[in-house]
């Protein structure tokens, strides 16, 4: 075996008689804090929250040195995928009915008003805006154009235009909503 890997004999027997270095002992040392964290977060946490937590307890490592000793030990952070949970909007079912029919040009105005937000990605992370936000901007464009009463408000699924509260204040303005 020496000869098909190019090492001497004694080079072996000496490398095997070898204490662990400072580092191999400080890594096994982080890998056991590391799958002790791991467990405790029901094996959720990934390297950042790790590093976090290891820098609360005291223990200078960085993130490169983290994701190393996870790969080692068959550690890997787990995103939980969000459900997407479609809130009953309508008084009498989930989904708002389908009015529009893919008839997107309207004979008169205030007969089809359409919404959508965007979400945007800050440094901190994603900026969502709140259902009151989409209220008030609802409650605006009612009374500024004082719609008649049968007009079709269309919507994505997103959770602001879902939420029971949005659902009542377009039935409080003889709104028809279809998502």
């Amino acid at each position: 075996m020496c000869e098909v890997l190019d090492v001497s004999p004694s080079g072996y027997y000496s490398w095997r008689r070898r204490e662990p270095s400072a580092r191999q002992l400080g890594d096994e040392q982080i890998a056991d804090l590391i799958a002790e964290i791991h467990e405790f977060s029901l094996q959720t946490c990934g390297y950042r929250r790790i590093r976090a937590e290891l820098a609360r307890r005291e223990v200078s490592v960085n993130a490169k040195r983290v994701r190393r000793l996870m790969r080692l030990c068959g550690i890997q952070g787990h995103t939980p995928r969000m459900k997407r949970r479609i809130h009953q909007i309508t008084a009498v079912g989930v989904h708002a009915p389908v009015l529009v029919l893919r008839d997107w040009n309207p004979t008169q105005p205030d007969k089809l008003w359409v919404a959508d937000i965007t979400y945007i990605r800050t440094w901190q992370g994603w900026l969502y805006m709140r259902a009151e936000l989409v209220q008030d901007a609802l409650d605006m464009a009612v009374s500024r154009r004082r719609p008649a009463d049968g007009l079709i408000h269309h919507t994505d699924h997103r959770s602001q235009y879902t939420a029971l509260t949005f659902g009542a204040e377009l039935r409080r303005h003889g709104i028809k909503p279809w998502l």
